[in-house]
């Protein structure tokens, strides 16, 4: 024991001597944000429609509350309102989500939209952190043709830099009668927005939530633009959606499961539980969908039902 506590110890001295003493409280700090996110695991095991009382991210809550719940009806998508499509409509699509880009070919689809598809530059696919606003990207650029699409300027701009066709999907909600933005990124969203109106084959579509709007976004770019693509095109194959886990769910115990719940990267961690079972509620949904295939470990969520009534009582009333 005393020789593993020393071990510890060693690698905690060389990585403060490496990053600086900001690592040690940027450490301290994600342990005990994992600890709350524990917390919200064990409450929403049993008691699922109080679960949002546990806020964890400075910037507001994600979870809504019993009045600001949606009534569930038998299309997920009924829950997302398109504002307006920007002309995109398509009678089938193929959506590579960002972990598996790099990793298989779909150059035998009809037509491919790559989801958050740059990468940052001095990490691989599989290690990538999706929350690291820092650092350069680097767009994955196959030898066949790709629409890069997202909700994130950061995943756009290096599409837009080598004059990539695009879809910017803005998240919008009704303010005084006026859509507008859910984020307050003004001159950031006009590049964009100006972009798509000046390349022929790009497009720019608002997609509003049904219910409260905070809790549209949790699920992150990845199911927005999931959602809006769902709306708007005939059939749609989903390859990748892994929501963060490295293995599939199959065989899992229910404790095995939950876990997956905040098994996320670090700096993701303030919001790990609201974007994963924003992501498991409307993938399990979605994959009921005649029209919807979905391949990835987020699949195997169906197989474990009282999850899903418990992620049901997050977002609905009538459940």
């Amino acid at each position: 024991m005393e020789k593993i506590i020393l071990e510890k110890l060693n690698k905690l001295i060389i990585a403060i001597q490496k990053h600086g003493l900001m690592y040690l409280i940027e450490r301290t700090w994600h342990e005990c944000k994992l600890f709350g996110c524990m917390v919200q695991v064990i409450i929403f095991s049993a008691f699922p429609t109080i679960t949002y009382l546990l806020v964890l991210d400075k910037r507001g809550r994600y979870l809504p509350k019993k009045k600001e719940r949606i009534n569930k009806t038998d299309n997920p998508l009924d829950d997302w309102i398109i504002i307006s499509d920007g002309g995109f409509r398509k009678l089938e699509i193929t959506i590579v989500m960002r972990t598996r880009v790099e990793i298989e070919d779909y150059s035998n689809a009809t037509q491919i939209i790559a989801i958050n598809a740059a990468n940052l530059k001095d990490k691989t696919a599989k290690d990538l952190d999706p929350t690291d606003y820092g650092g350069e990207r680097v767009l994955w650029e196959p030898k066949y043709k790709v629409t890069y699409m997202s909700c994130d300027s950061k995943f756009l701009f290096p599409a837009m830099a080598k004059n990539k066709p695009i879809i910017f999907v803005e998240l919008v909600k009704s303010n005084n009668g006026r859509w507008v933005s859910e984020f307050n990124r003004v001159e950031i969203e006009k590049k964009i927005r100006e972009y798509c109106l000046n390349h022929p084959e790009s497009y720019h579509i608002q997609l509003s939530y049904a219910g409260y709007h905070a809790a549209a976004s949790s699920g992150g770019s990845g199911l927005i633009c999931t959602i809006a693509i769902s709306k708007l095109t005939q059939k749609v194959t989903i390859h990748g959606w892994d929501c963060y886990m490295d293995s599939p769910l199959a065989k899992k115990s229910y404790w095995g499961v939950i876990n997956a719940l905040i098994k996320t990267p670090i700096k993701a961690q303030f919001k790990s539980f609201e974007c994963c079972t924003a992501q498991w509620l409307y993938a399990t949904r979605l994959q009921k969908s005649n029209n919807i295939r979905i391949h990835g470990y987020i699949k195997d969520v169906v197989n474990y039902p009282k999850i899903v009534r418990k992620l049901e009582k997050l977002y609905y009333n009538n459940v």
